[in-house]
């Protein structure tokens, strides 16, 4: 591989990096990977360490790469973004990094950076749409009982919340039930504090 930034292979093998730091669904699983291209295509690093910085001083290793026993006689402190997770990108060599591997390890970082940009816009994406997804159930599952109970919007929701609470489900799987089955059914005991007042000890909304 060349040491050159401006050589062929240099070039080969940042553009390969960016292809396999791609398509990871969460920081902690493209830790390793970057750590380890890391050592691969910067010349010179002998150990990369992957870090979120937190609150205070302290930090978080996500991920190392490398000889566990060089002598850090150099370091290369790159920090990715500070509104991408506070990560810093460490690189060890055992002798001072010159010029030209110092931007190659520079052009390493921006990759990583984006690739952790792509990590967090598909996190975004996939809770709009789990979002979305929760929100049309609810208002499905409300329809629903509005529907079948001839009551109010908020009546329809307080079932859902009361159903809920009695059986220590999340609200969302309840209504995603609800919209499947038609169904809404829970047993009224000591847990349930709702002021809403049902005919029965146990109540099924039902198509009759």
């Amino acid at each position: 591989m060349s040491t050159s930034v401006d050589g062929v292979g240099t070039v080969d093998a940042l553009v390969a990096a960016a292809r396999m730091l791609d398509g990871f669904d969460s920081i902690d699983d493209l830790a390793p990977t970057a750590c380890q291209l890391a050592t691969e295509i910067v010349p010179d690093v002998q150990q990369a360490e992957l870090v979120r910085t937190l609150s205070g001083e302290r930090s978080m290793t996500l991920a190392v790469a490398g000889d566990p026993d060089v002598v850090r006689a150099d370091e290369l402190d790159l920090l990715l973004a500070a509104a991408l997770d506070d990560l810093v990108l460490h690189l060890y060599a055992d002798h001072p990094f010159d010029d030209a591997n110092q931007r190659i390890a520079r052009l390493f970082a921006a990759q990583l950076a984006a690739a952790v940009q792509t990590v967090h816009t598909r996190a975004k994406a996939a809770n709009l749409e789990r979002a979305l997804a929760t929100s049309r159930d609810i208002g499905v599952a409300m329809g629903i009982i509005m529907a079948r109970r001839a009551c109010t919007r908020d009546e329809a929701f307080d079932l859902l919340r009361r159903a809920s609470r009695v059986h220590q489900r999340k609200l969302a799987g309840i209504a995603a039930d609800v919209a499947d089955t038609g169904i809404l059914e829970f047993e009224l005991d000591g847990r349930d504090t709702g002021t809403g007042r049902l005919a029965d000890a146990s109540y099924t909304c039902r198509n009759r």
